[in-house]
């Protein structure tokens, strides 16, 4: 076996300790080690000559190594249930469902030398960190992502995101779209089950900010408009924070890169396809395994969130809030719909006044008069359609052909439906086409 450079001098230096040309302390001086050291250096030499010099593991495979069978059972599982999962998440689930303990390098090793690991290239931009918060409640950081989290088991939707600035906790729920009324739902349920916390921080969204011409609601005829989301917090006492950037509010948006990667995979392994399932799976294991995992310890352990007192009107405040005008025989009209407002003793209902009509999540309709809700009646069947003073006279059913009068130009889309000769046309058209060919003949 050939030497290398550390235990030629080794060598050299304990043949001539052996051959008297230099002493036991003028070796250990030359070779940097202790006397005693050198002396045991100097014996091996004795007994073995070359081979004392060399260390006893060289050419030895590890005993740490992994097994043939092992890197095999490993590059199959990964293969088979774990082919686009990181390497963090496949070391963790080789743990937990396998009982195969490998380390995140050690995997990136084995998936290399198999051929299915491909580094991903990361750019690196410079940011500025912001400090966190330092209690919990005092900054919610909100917002949703559509994404194929069921893998097309079924369609796209969404998963609205609530995050603690502070401690990281989280708090998750899958919805059909990103709406007002789902964003209310989802809202709704965190504070009853936490409290209103002091601020929503959440992007410019027409459902958060009032952007140009939308559909607006201003508490008083001198306030700004404000979205019916903004409304809700307004009446709870919430602050909205708008971010100007999706980098400011990067703790939420990094958090969907982790979830759009995991959280698939982790419905799939449990045959999850629905969202009431997706829903009931997160309250019952995942939203404390993921804040458990992922969150950090705040620098105060207050807790700013507020319960609700007991008079708070839930339904009322989230909702969708519009003002009709009250018609003389006491109706107002609402999304196509005439509701009939009952006899009441509770206040004096005056026409030609504003009520306030409240669209609850359940999709119920409510009128509120100065603070008092009526009692409304749906009365759509009893309207009759009108009928207008001129009716159009119906065109001719009868496809005339198009070389008789050709000086009518067809319309857009006759020619691919009746054919390139043939034109629908009315009655009043078909008259005035007549008695210009018998003028002209």
């Amino acid at each position: 076996m050939k030497l290398e450079a550390r235990e030629e001098r080794r060598y050299k230096a304990a043949i001539s300790i052996i051959e008297e040309r230099m002493t036991v302390a003028q070796g250990a001086e030359a070779l940097r080690k202790s006397e005693r050291q050198t002396r045991r250096i100097v014996n091996r030499v004795r007994e073995e000559g070359e081979k004392g010099v060399i260390h006893k593991s060289r050419g030895k495979p590890s005993p740490k190594k992994f097994s043939q069978e092992l890197t095999e059972k490993i590059i199959e599982h990964v293969k088979s249930e774990y082919h686009d999962f990181n390497l963090t998440h496949t070391c963790e689930k080789l743990d937990e469902r396998h009982q195969i303990k490998v380390s995140r390098e050690k995997l990136r090793q084995i998936k290399t030398a198999a051929g299915i690991y491909t580094p991903a290239k990361v750019k690196k931009i410079h940011r500025k960190k912001r400090k966190r918060k330092d209690c919990i409640g005092m900054l919610i950081q909100m917002d949703g992502s559509i994404h194929d989290w069921f893998e097309g088991r079924r369609k796209l939707c969404w998963l609205i995101l609530l995050i603690d600035d502070a401690s990281n906790d989280v708090f998750m729920r899958f919805v059909e779209h990103e709406s007002t009324e789902c964003v209310m739902q989802v809202v709704r349920e965190y504070i009853e089950k936490y409290g209103c916390p002091q601020s929503f921080y959440v992007d410019r969204d027409s459902i958060y900010k009032v952007n140009g011409n939308q559909i607006q609601f201003a508490i008083t005829e001198t306030d700004p408009p404000i979205t019916q989301f903004a409304r809700a917090m307004n009446k709870l006492g919430i602050e909205m924070i708008f971010a100007r950037s999706p980098q400011a509010k990067g703790r939420v948006e990094r958090q969907f890169s982790i979830l759009q990667d995991r959280l698939p995979k982790e419905l799939r392994l449990r045959n999850i396809s629905t969202v009431e399932e997706a829903n009931k799976f997160l309250d019952e294991y995942y939203i404390d395994y993921y804040s458990k995992k992922f969150g950090v310890v705040p620098l105060s352990q207050a807790d700013l969130h507020v319960k609700l007192p007991d008079y708070a009107d839930l339904d009322s405040i989230f909702s969708i809030h519009n003002e009709r005008k009250i018609l003389r025989d006491y109706t107002f009209k609402f999304e196509k719909r005439i509701y009939q407002i009952q006899p009441t003793r509770k206040c004096v209902v005056i026409p030609n006044k504003k009520v306030t009509i409240e669209k609850w999540l359940d999709k119920t309709v409510h009128a509120r008069y100065k603070d008092t809700y009526l009692e409304i009646e749906d009365v759509t069947h009893l309207e009759r359609p009108k009928v207008s003073g001129k009716q159009k006279p119906k065109p001719v059913l009868k496809a005339e052909k198009y070389l008789k009068y050709p000086f009518i130009k067809p319309k857009p889309g006759y020619k691919e439906r009746y054919g390139p000769e043939k034109i629908i046309i009315s009655a009043e058209t078909l008259e005035k086409i007549t008695k210009k060919n018998s003028l002209t003949a």
